[in-house]
């Protein structure tokens, strides 16, 4: 049925005290949740409070405060305005009224589902849309898709903690349950529920992913304790970090519908798999009907910020759709003397081109500026003597307010969906992006050491040359899928191709330090209210490139669900992939070629297998496997400037999944298994501002037999109707073959949990949450000094093992509708504020996780 889901699908039956792993030890027993939790919800009086307003909100509303799933085909609620209700009214009657002038009646399908139609004399009168693509009951989920957007698989206005399907293992849309491999969709109303702010906020709400910030500027994520690189938008690559820049590049999540998470090997879709997982940002689209909102917000350490969103129609059948979102903010950190400001931009047009044919283009801008940029946000532990240092966790090591660098990148996108009359379709987007990173002049500056003389003096002198970076890349995908029937059965086939081309250019920039600072300049340390312990020094750029990199990636890919009976589910697939990658090193003085090709690198015709298979051995569950290659060039350099040799290995998938509550909610258990060799790890014997004379940092080979195994366990989605629950827990132990940890300094066990709460009745219009983030402890050797010095000053040390204990840093919120359409949200995070370490991952010391930090947004929704 093509229509619309106005309401998640809600049965108002009581949810099990122990949750969705109580219902799968029942459902293994063979005893069926559903008789347990029944309930009928169409007799009981419930309090509703619905102004006069479009039907389509009205209806959403009616279904909220009902707890019933409304279903209705798109036309005929459009351009039509409810009935004002107030008060206590058993679902029918309260609909009924709703309803009232709008030529529409409704009747049950069941007891607590209900459909809109035409009232009988009003039959003749309906009209059909250009194509309605949104997902009703051929969805892969019973959650309901999106009202309005053309996106199928969009979370927007579902109210789910859960997606209606996912593409990110095999380009199919599946259900999670489906799916042979752990994913988590970071819906639109988890985005919004936990005022989140950028991509590392969204990490760190996600089952087995951990956000490492031993720079405040530039963290990365790890997944299932390994190192993640493929992040992407749309299914294109985002810049890589490197040269100083980041790779998690989104601050703002204006852009952004929902955020997909793929743990374990990606091979089969990116080309190269990534063994750890893969992050997936996808844009919104325009949506058919009008709808905007418009919110402002303040926060901790000074940190204002606004958004606005406006979609809809732009002709008056819908056939041309258009979105302009846009969002702003500028904010201190914690840490002094730093902070970041920046803007982002959305616009996007989409049109039906034919019933079965849509197009689409947009532009995205996203730019933000950083103040207070050092190498490093660690602090030190000891003082020269071996003495406690103590460092507030306001500690601003290095980085001076006055060094800024400003990054920003653009992207124009273009896609087109054609659907065939034989169920087939196809589908192509094409991404061009550039980025560039531009810095103020140089500035010598001072920072505190690695063991500071108790006495305050002797602070290190540093100098910072701003080199700019220019990354440009285009990219495309495209692929065809449908139905094909062998052996009486129909099963789905895909074929695809994608690619990319990156190009790095880093410019040169000269300087004159051959005057020193005055010597009062380096008396003394910095201290928490110095401000001018920064001076600038000349520089300009040369015009011409330091170095430029060339890496590209095109590859074909075809993947099968072979139907072999009513409960198994086969998925077989292959990827064929070229890759290549080159440097060319200038005088970036005279602009003169001085070494071509520096670590290039090409693989042709490398092979990524995948196979996944799926048995519904009961109406609720599903057991599952699945197998990738491991094959992954690696963009990392040695000390000599040559490129490491590219990861290989084995990924492997077990587990069982569970759809609960008329499909509203998901669990699964997994258990993994990863090995590789040649996995890149950061050279110790350099420290951690060094770069290479080709502006690299120095990485060395980690040998064979990098062994990774764990187990995680999830949950996602409404226990209840109004209670929304996201819980997962992830167990990952990574091993040398020689048997030491790899990567000891992350922690082997990892909790997310977060649950809201719709209240109803005299409580009307709250929303509590509460959650907590629960990490197993984390360790690494450092040195320690002893308190003897050595003939040149210089401390002595000795090896110490650094180890801090498990953490559970709590978050909440709070939200009340002041009206239907104006609603106030309150975040905190790290509640009780707990003081801890993020990370020991930087040699000069460990670096402060974030204090308790609130958000306060009012949000205006038209």
């Amino acid at each position: 049925m093509n229509g619309y889901v106005l309401t998640e699908r809600s049965t108002g039956r009581r949810a099990a005290v122990c949750g969705a792993w109580l219902l799968m030890v029942l459902a293994l027993g063979g005893i069926s949740p559903a008789p347990l939790l029944a309930q009928t919800t169409t007799a009981a009086p419930r309090t509703f409070d619905i102004p006069a307003q479009p039907l389509r909100e009205a209806l959403l509303l009616f279904g909220q405060q009902s707890g019933l799933q409304v279903t209705a085909q798109g036309p005929l609620v459009e351009a039509k305005t409810s009935t004002a209700i107030a008060g206590e009214f058993t679902p029918a009657a309260a609909l009924g009224q709703l309803l009232t002038g709008t030529g529409l009646t409704f009747r049950f399908n069941g007891a607590d589902a209900v459909e809109i139609e035409l009232a009988p004399q009003s039959s003749d009168s309906a009209v059909q849309l250009g194509p309605v693509r949104v997902g009703g009951e051929s969805a892969a989920s019973g959650i309901p898709p999106s009202v309005t957007s053309s996106d199928p698989e969009a979370t927007e206005g579902t109210g789910a903690y859960t997606p209606v399907a996912t593409r990110s293992a095999t380009g199919l849309p599946l259900s999670l349950r489906e799916t042979p491999q752990s994913v988590t969709v970071i819906t639109s109303q988890q985005l919004e529920d936990r005022g989140i702010t950028g991509l590392a906020d969204a990490m760190e709400t996600t089952t087995g992913v951990r956000v490492v910030a031993s720079d405040f500027t530039r963290p990365t994520l790890y997944s299932r304790g390994l190192a993640v690189s493929n992040l992407q938008v749309d299914g294109h690559p985002m810049f890589s970090g490197g040269q100083g820049l980041s790779s998690i590049q989104s601050d703002n999540m204006i852009a952004y519908d929902r955020i997909e998470v793929l743990r374990g090997a990606n091979g089969l879709l990116t080309g190269p798999g990534d063994p750890s997982g893969t992050v997936t940002m996808i844009r919104k689209r325009p949506t058919r009907e009008f709808q905007a909102h418009g919110q402002a917000s303040l926060g901790s350490w000074n940190n204002p910020a606004g958004e606005a969103d406006v979609s809809g129609p732009l002709t008056s059948s819908g056939a041309v759709r258009g979105r302009v979102a846009g969002g702003l903010y500028d904010s201190d950190n914690f840490i002094e003397h730093s902070g970041r400001n920046g803007k982002a931009l959305l616009a996007v047009v989409e049109a039906d081109l034919t019933p079965h044919t849509v197009a689409r283009v947009g532009y995205q801008y996203d730019q933000y500026k950083i103040e207070g940029l050092g190498f490093s946000s660690a602090v030190p532990l000891w003082f020269s003597n071996g003495q406690p240092y103590n460092a507030p966790r306001s500690l601003n090591r290095e980085g001076p307010r006055d060094n800024v660098t400003d990054q920003r990148a653009r992207s124009l996108y273009a896609g087109l969906e054609h659907e065939f009359g034989n169920n087939w379709a196809i589908q192509g987007t094409v991404d061009l992006s550039r980025r560039k990173r531009s810095r103020d002049p140089g500035v010598f500056y001072m920072s505190i050491p690695t063991y500071p003389d108790p006495s305050g003096l002797g602070a290190t002198l540093n100098t910072d040359v701003p080199y700019p970076v220019d990354d440009r890349q285009w990219a495309y995908n495209v692929d065809a899928q449908g139905p094909v029937t062998l052996f009486g059965r129909e099963h789905q086939l895909i074929v695809g191709a994608t690619g990319w081309d990156q190009t790095r250019r880093v410019d040169d920039e000269l300087s004159d330090i051959s005057g020193q600072p005055p010597a009062d300049f380096v008396a003394t340390y910095p201290t928490p209210s110095a401000t001018d312990w920064s001076l600038p020094y000349p520089s300009w750029l040369t015009g011409f490139p330091r170095s430029k990199q060339y890496t590209a990636q095109h590859g074909a890919f075809a993947a099968a669900r072979w139907n072999l009976a009513d409960s198994l589910k086969l998925i077989t697939g292959a990827r064929v992939t070229n890759w290549k990658t080159s440097t060319d090193l200038y005088d970036g003085q005279t602009g003169v070629l001085t070494q071509a090709d520096s670590g290039a690198y090409s693989v042709r015709r490398e092979i990524t297998p995948y196979v996944g298979a799926v048995w519904d051995f009961h109406p609720n569950l599903s057991a599952y496997a699945s197998y990738a290659d491991i094959f992954k060039p690696q963009n990392l350099y040695d000390a000599d400037d040559n490129l490491l040799q590219p990861i290989v290995g084995k990924n492997y998938e077990v587990g069982l999944k569970g759809e609960f509550l008329d499909k509203q909610l998901n669990a699964s258990l997994a258990v993994f298994r990863m090995v590789q060799d040649n996995l890149g790890e950061r050279d110790p014997n350099f420290p951690d501002d060094y770069e290479t004379p080709g502006g690299n940092t120095p990485y060395r080979s980690a040998g064979k037999g990098i062994t990774t195994n764990g187990f995680e366990a999830e949950i996602s989605g409404a226990l209840r109707p109004g209670w929304n629950s996201q819980a997962g827990y992830t167990y990952a132990k990574s091993t040398k073959a020689t048997g030491e940890p790899y990567n000891p300094d992350l922690p082997v066990h990892l909790l997310r949990v977060f649950t809201t709460y719709e209240f109803q009745g005299h409580l009307s219009g709250v929303t509590l949450g509460i959650g907590g983030s629960w990490n197993s402890s984390i360790s690494r050797v450092m040195q320690r000094p002893t308190g003897a010095y050595k003939a040149n000053g210089q401390p002595v040390t000795a090896d110490y093992e650094f180890r801090q204990g498990s953490v559970l840093p709590l978050a909440a919120m709070a939200r009340y509708r002041v009206t239907s359409k104006l609603s106030l949200l309150l975040n905190v995070d790290n509640l009780l504020d707990q003081n801890y370490y993020n990370t020991a991952s930087s040699s000069s010391g460990p670096t402060y996780a974030t204090p308790r930090r609130w958000r306060a947004t009012l949000r205006y929704q038209f």
